[in-house]
């Protein structure tokens, strides 16, 4: 929900009873690294993925490397997302869905991420593979076709920042402005700290967008 003191207080209060508990390190470098401080949420996250390497946490260290400006480390940690997922292929789970994102996310080879995303949603056309595709279709630059599925992924009226904010960028840029603004102030009232990688970009967008149509009432 974005209420960064409270939930480092209640991060705290886990810590404080079990020390070494993992998850609760986690939360607590993600309410760091929203933060801006960088330094010591990577020193939280590289603590965590070396007792516990779930690729949320992998992924979530790079990414601060990426804001922080460390690129050679940020894709360092990426190569390591890329051997466990061939680990959990090896082992018969399917993480294309999830491997779709992440290379959408960080604009790694987009020609296969769109094939996985299409795969996926015609396997489970979930609103979550809807939005992943429609996101994915945006980052290879297909606007139009994306927004379909990413109203697709809106239609239950969600609440959740990350879809929102997918949808607003697409109808960004197909110049949906008005419908652009209103996503961005949604998904940030929803939680202004939804994405490391995105939040500031959100951000920016949404006061480019205000002040344009300032402008046009002018």
């Amino acid at each position: 929900s974005g209420n960064l003191p409270g939930a480092e207080a209640e991060y705290r209060k886990v810590l404080a009873r079990s020390p070494d508990f993992v998850h609760a390190q986690a939360g607590l470098a993600r309410v760091t690294a929203a933060r801006g401080q960088y330094a010591e949420a990577l020193a939280t996250y590289q603590q965590v993925v070396e007792r516990i390497p779930f690729p949320e946490y992998v992924i979530a260290l790079g990414d601060v490397h990426r804001v922080a400006g460390h690129s050679r480390e940020a894709d360092k940690v990426y190569s390591l997302v890329r051997i466990q997922q061939r680990l959990y292929q090896a082992n018969g789970v399917n993480t294309d869905l999830e491997m779709a994102l992440f290379d959408a996310d960080h604009d790694q080879d987009l020609n296969s991420a769109l094939v996985r995303a299409r795969q996926e949603y015609q396997r489970r056309s979930s609103i979550w593979a809807a939005d992943v595709l429609a996101w994915t279709l945006y980052k290879k630059g297909a606007h139009q076709e994306a927004l379909g599925y990413s109203q697709e992924a809106l239609k239950l009226g969600t609440k959740d920042a990350l879809l929102l904010f997918h949808a607003a960028m697409i109808n960004y840029r197909l110049g949906n402005r008005n419908e652009a603004r209103d996503l961005l102030e949604q998904a940030l009232s929803i939680n202004a700290y939804f994405s490391v990688l995105y939040g500031s970009q959100a951000v920016g967008t949404l006061e480019e967008l205000r002040a344009g149509s300032r402008g046009n009432r002018g």
